[in-house]
């Protein structure tokens, strides 16, 4: 039984040591130990032998072997390929299927405390729901979501659990499967949001020693603030790595009003406060990804009125133009910067004031336009800004053509993805525009076409077309044809 048991980890321990490439030459030696259960080279066949070793009641108590099986199965799925492709080719992530997905989570419940078992099996959920959509379901629907939050409760401290913990958030809240046309990542957000009340409850009641910062946690979000104020960021470069996890969890999670308000209520109120303060100490590390993070965080925070009010009246708003200050050539962080502008200056008058008036907001604003002229989600944004500061607040429009946005709005109108902002920019601002669309023939039309002004090209007669039912049996496709996939 020992010798046995030792193969099977060796096995495994092999077929995580190497890449796909150099599958072939190992079969014979996986061979000897796989017979049992009829494996082939095949990365299908892989994946089902190590989901096997998860439910065997010979292996299922032995965490060694569960960790080799946990680190293999994350080789296997990373190196057989990309997965959501638009050719709807399965990969070996797609062999994984709800009742596997479910003997995984067993897993963890069971071993909770074991820190290395947990971080290689929040690994492996990473790889497997990164773009396959039916995988993030059947976790979740399993009760994956609680146990991350038991992860991030159990393992406060290690910095390895906290970034697969985070990664893994991101994979069953991310709608990257492009095989489907739905996705259930929001309800797999408000899953995580909501699932951490009553196991906080739990916690506290079962805890001998209950942890202080624990204590105040009512929400996932809470979880996550409190991770980035006890992981440290003071110019540690694996700090820095934990905390930009976390913030991208973060920026996740907080999708919705209720998300937004638990972040803002986390610690006594001091959960956005948290953000700020990574926010600016990041910026001051010149580190783009972590400080683009942050931002992103702050960007979806502006969605909410109570909010981005506080944002813009208080250290917020001069927080966000700092890092966008430092960060020019960054077009990622102008776009997430200008956004969370365009959102603040929303029907808020007050905000647009503050912004223009006391932090020159549309110097900076200007400034990206013309760095970063090709860059179309970002030039979008900008004409989002100006447009929502013009509607609201007539006496800045000076302020504004002062700064050149009638030319920089002209420019960014060139690109099919802002035209549309760009003209309804220039409108509220007053200046003179018009759209100009070419047609399928090559003719342009200068204006908006009114509803009615063209002739419908249709033949006007109710006589019955000869041959109508050959030429419509000729043209007809199945859905499924044109890449439109069913169920």
């Amino acid at each position: 039984m020992q010798r046995r048991r030792g193969g099977i980890k060796t096995l495994l321990v092999c077929l995580e040591c190497v890449l796909w490439q150099a599958w072939q030459p190992q079969l014979a030696f996986m061979s000897k130990y796989a017979a049992k259960f009829a494996i082939n080279g095949s990365p299908n066949c892989m994946v089902l032998y190590i989901v096997k070793v998860f439910g065997s009641v010979e292996f299922a108590t032995d965490r060694d072997v569960l960790v080799c099986a946990l680190r293999a199965l994350k080789v296997v799925c990373s190196s057989s390929g990309s997965g959501g492709g638009g050719d709807g080719a399965p990969i070996a992530r797609d062999v994984f299927h709800s009742g596997h997905m479910e003997q995984l989570v067993k897993v963890v419940d069971q071993f909770q405390t074991d820190r290395e078992l947990v971080e290689a099996a929040l690994v492996a959920v990473h790889t497997l729901c990164t773009k396959v959509e039916n995988n993030k379901a059947s976790f979740m629907r399993h009760g994956g979501g609680l146990q991350l939050i038991k992860a991030l409760n159990n393992h406060s401290e290690c910095h390895g659990i906290i970034t697969a913990d985070c990664a893994a958030m991101r994979a069953v809240t991310t709608g990257d499967d492009r095989r489907h046309d739905l996705s259930c990542a929001y309800d797999n957000i408000k899953q995580l949001v909501d699932v951490a009340a009553p196991h906080h409850s739990d916690q506290t009641e079962a805890a001998d020693t209950a942890d202080d910062t624990a204590d105040d946690s009512s929400e996932t979000a809470d979880e996550a603030a409190e991770v980035a104020d006890t992981g440290g960021y003071r110019g540690s470069g694996g700090s820095v790595r934990i905390v930009t996890a976390v913030l991208l969890a973060l920026r996740q999670l907080v999708a919705n009003d209720e998300a937004v308000r638990a972040l803002a209520d986390a610690n006594d109120g001091a959960g956005l406060a948290l953000v700020l303060d990574a926010l600016d100490q990041l910026s001051g590390l010149h580190n783009a990804s972590a400080c683009r993070a942050a931002l992103g965080v702050v960007r979806n925070v502006c969605g909410n009125d109570k909010h981005k009010s506080a944002l813009a009246h208080g250290r917020g708003l001069p927080l966000l133009l700092k890092a966008m200050e430092l960060h020019k050539d960054s077009a990622p962080i102008q776009e997430h910067g200008i956004a969370a502008l365009a959102q603040m200056c929303l029907r808020a008058p007050s905000n647009s004031e503050r912004a223009i008036r006391h932090h020159s907001a549309a110097v900076l604003v200007a400034a990206a336009m013309r760095r970063h002229a090709n860059c179309v989600p970002l030039q979008r944004q900008c004409c989002l800004f100006i447009r929502n500061v013009a509607a609201r607040c007539p006496e800045l429009r000076p302020v504004l053509l002062d700064e050149g946005f009638e030319d920089l709005l002209k420019t960014a109108g060139k690109h099919q993805g802002a035209v549309d902002e760009a003209y309804a920019a220039l409108r509220d601002l007053g200046c003179q525009a018009q759209l100009v669309t070419f047609t399928a023939d090559g003719a342009t039309r200068v204006g908006i076409e009114a509803f009615g002004e063209t002739k419908p090209q249709f033949n006007p007669t109710h006589s019955e077309r000869v041959g109508l039912d050959a030429v419509i049996e000729e043209n007809a496709t199945a859905p499924a044809h044109s890449g439109f996939k069913m169920g």
